[in-house]
């Protein structure tokens, strides 16, 4: 009837046991470990503290449960606005979402922190509902991280300019 509570598995005389749990599976609690990391599998930027993204390369979400969610479901993921292709572990606690840049996605401008959506409706063995998770399109000053380990890729688009140049030769 709406109570809260704590999980907690009794054990009983018989040898038997009783488990209740009432914690929703979170994707960004650490204590439990879970995790949320971010990557792009772009190799030119090594030397950076955060990853670069361009058209073609593959952008991948890892989502780390401290609970197994419900047999056969995982949670549905979006990057930069668009459906990302999900795959789950044997145990379903590790997920990994993935979606190739095209430089056409809308909703976010070069050089802002990419996008991702975790949608509410994946649940534990128990029936708890995990939350919505929204990581919002802004520039690195202005971004709210949602990642638990502070990585994240910047959607970089823009071909770099050159100023003009001056050759001089002897």
């Amino acid at each position: 009837a709406g109570n809260a509570g704590v999980s907690k598995t009794v054990t009983e005389p018989t040898g038997g046991s009783v488990s209740f749990d009432k914690t929703a599976p979170d994707f960004t609690n650490t204590a439990n470990n879970s995790s949320i990391t971010i990557v792009s599998d772009n190799e030119s930027d090594d030397d950076l503290a955060y990853r670069l993204a361009i058209e073609t390369d593959v952008i991948t979400l890892t989502l780390t449960s401290g609970e197994a969610l419900k047999a056969a479901t995982k949670p549905s993921v979006t990057i930069l606005g668009v459906s990302a292709t999900v795959t789950a572990n044997a145990n379903n606690t590790i997920f990994t979402a993935t979606h190739t840049v095209t430089g056409d996605e809308a909703e976010i401008e070069d050089q802002e922190v990419i996008n991702f959506e975790i949608s509410a409706g994946y649940s534990d063995a128990s029936g708890n509902e995990g939350s919505e998770i929204i990581q919002e399109s802004a520039t690195v000053a202005n971004a709210t991280l949602l990642t638990t380990d502070g990585t994240y890729v910047l959607y970089d688009i823009s071909p770099p300019v050159l100023s003009r140049v001056r050759y001089k030769s002897n």
